[in-house]
C-alpha cells in the first residue's frame, strides 16, 4: 500500500476490452463488512440502480473510541514472525454443550454461576490445547506468557445496535492475556 493512503482504487483496462478493479484500504477506516457495503453501494450506482444499503459514513466512528493499538501489549509478549498454519475444526452443537456444561459445574461452587458463551467455551478449549502443543514442541516445562487476540464485529453487540451499513473498523481486537501459570489450563 502507498504509505499514507487509506483507500486506493486501481482501474485496469486490458487490450482484450477486460478490465479489472483492484483495491488496497487501511483498517484504519473500515473492516471486511464495511468494505462489502462499500462495493455494493457502489455497483449499484455504477449499474444504474439505487443501491439497496447506503453507507453511513458518520455513525461508526461517532459511537466507538480508536480500537486498541497492538504497542499496548505487554512487553512479555512477542508476536512471532513464523509462518503460521490454518486449519478448519468443526465442533458439534452436543460437544459444544457438553464443554460449557462442564465450564459451568467446574464454577458453580465458586461465588458466581457463570455459563459461558459458544465462543468463550471453544476459544478457551482451542487456547488451553495450543499452550499445551507449544509447550511440548519447545521441550519447555516453565509456563511462558501468551496472548489470544479474536476480532469480533461490535455491531450487533453495541447499545442501540450499529446498523450494519455503519462504516469504520467495527470489527474490535479483544485481547486476553495470561501472564502467569495460575490462569493456564482452566477451560
Amino acid at each position: 500500500m502507498w504509505k499514507g493512503s487509506l483507500l486506493l482504487v486501481r482501474f485496469t483496462l486490458f487490450g482484450c476490452g477486460g478490465t479489472a478493479i483492484t483495491f488496497s484500504t487501511s483498517h484504519k477506516i473500515m473492516d471486511l463488512t464495511s468494505f462489502v457495503t462499500l462495493l455494493q453501494s457502489w455497483i449499484s450506482a455504477c449499474s444504474g440502480t439505487t443501491p439497496t444499503v447506503l453507507p453511513d459514513l458518520h455513525i461508526g466512528s461517532s459511537r466507538l473510541p480508536s480500537i486498541l493499538d497492538m504497542s499496548q501489549m505487554p512487553t512479555s509478549v512477542v508476536l512471532s514472525t513464523k509462518k503460521l498454519t490454518s486449519r478448519r475444526l468443526v465442533f458439534s452443537a452436543f460437544k459444544v454443550r457438553e464443554l460449557k456444561t462442564k465450564v459451568f459445574n467446574a464454577f458453580r461452587d465458586q461465588e458466581f454461576s457463570y455459563y459461558p458463551s459458544r465462543v468463550e467455551v471453544v476459544t478457551a478449549f482451542l487456547w488451553k490445547f495450543a499452550l499445551e502443543a507449544f509447550i511440548s514442541t519447545r521441550k519447555e516445562t516453565t509456563f511462558r506468557p501468551s496472548v489470544f487476540i479474536q476480532a469480533v464485529n461490535v455491531r450487533p453487540r453495541m447499545e442501540p445496535p450499529l446498523p450494519q451499513n455503519a462504516i469504520g473498523n467495527l470489527a474490535w481486537l479483544f485481547p486476553v492475556i495470561v501472564e502467569n501459570e495460575k490462569g493456564h489450563g482452566v477451560y
